[in-house]
Order: structure tokens, then C-alpha cells, then sequence
């Protein structure tokens, strides 16, 4: 699992963007907190890829 500042590392962007990623339904999260998301690793890399065009 991974949590929002490491999914930000991965996707180059900040830890508002991936709570916006998941607002907006792009990213799923594993785990809701008040102040953080938990995801599963293969879900960001498969999003990381579509997103980058390297399917």
C-alpha cells in the first residue's frame, strides 16, 4: 500500500493533485482518512501508465 505523498512521488505531482485524482474519480483509493489515502501500488502504476500513453 501506498500512501498519498508516495503516490505524488510516483506521478511527479503534488499530494493536492492525487486528492484531486480522486475527487474526480481518476484514482481509486484502498483507504479513506481525514487526512490521507492509502492505495494499492498496481492501481497507480496501471493509472501512471494510461496516463503517460505507455499502455
Amino acid at each position: 500500500m501506498l500512501c498519498t505523498k508516495e503516490v505524488a512521488s510516483i506521478l511527479g505531482c503534488t499530494t493536492r493533485n492525487v486528492a484531486r485524482l480522486v475527487t474526480i474519480g481518476k484514482l481509486k483509493p484502498i483507504h479513506r482518512h481525514n487526512r490521507f489515502f492509502l492505495f494499492d501500488e498496481k492501481e497507480v502504476l496501471t493509472f501512471k501508465s494510461i496516463r503517460d500513453g505507455k499502455q
